[in-house]
């Protein structure tokens, strides 16, 4: 008789555990269904609320990957009107230059030291900005061993450039949005380009180990403000 009400004991006590696991499966049971439901809702959500960040992103990592391109040396874009009189010319060297080229950077410009050597194969991005607005007035390309003349109306102007071997576009440009501006020397200072009729010319030379100018690095975030 004990056996008998042991084995009932037993059996009550499985029986109990079996409900409780059934009651637990039937409660995770619909909870996991709406959520394997609400998933592709809310995936599908976003896509529509937000296509146009999508797609600049995949633009922006094909941009990134795959350099096009690269323009030949000169003027690429012109934010003003170029008169026919009353202009200056500003001539950027990125080699040395000719005798027959009268240049006042001297003859050293263009040798480079070694550890210039890597930087002298770069191209380069020119963009020319009116002193006061720090408005862009003209942008130029300059590839590697070239030189370019600039034509601007007479004023005041600030240069920056950004440098590289691979050409993305004038946006992401070598592979960055940051640029570089020129300075005076020994200082981080803007130097101001002038042209005026006493001054009509100006010239840079990138690879002057004896040059007199400088260059300060602009972030991207700088260059948005």
């Amino acid at each position: 008789m004990a056996k008998n009400l042991e084995d009932l004991f037993q059996e009550e006590l499985y029986r109990r555990k079996l409900r409780e696991r059934r009651q637990t499966i039937y409660k995770v049971v619909p909870l996991l269904l709406i959520v394997s439901m609400l998933i592709p809702f809310v995936y599908l959500i976003g896509n529509i609320a937000n296509p146009i960040k999508k797609e600049d992103n995949i633009a922006n990592s094909i941009n990134k990957q795959i350099p096009i391109a690269m323009p030949p040396s000169g003027t690429l874009k012109k934010s003003i009107s170029i008169p026919n009189t009353n202009l200056g010319k500003l001539r950027i060297f990125l080699r040395k230059p000719l005798s027959s080229e009268q240049s006042s950077l001297g003859k050293t410009c263009g040798e480079e030291k070694e550890s210039e050597s890597k930087r002298s194969n770069d191209h380069s991005f020119v963009e020319l900005l009116d002193w006061q607005s720090d408005r862009v007035v003209m942008t130029a390309f300059i590839r590697s061993g070239d030189m370019v003349e600039i034509f601007v109306p007479f004023g005041s102007y600030k240069l920056r450039y950004a440098a590289g071997t691979e050409w993305y576009g004038e946006k992401a440009k070598f592979g960055s949005e940051d640029m570089y501006e020129i300075t005076k020397p020994f200082s981080s200072e803007s130097a101001k380009f002038e042209f005026t009729e006493e001054q009509p010319e100006n010239e840079l030379g990138f690879y002057c180990p004896n040059g007199n100018l400088g260059s300060k690095r602009i972030m991207k975030d700088s260059l948005q403000k």
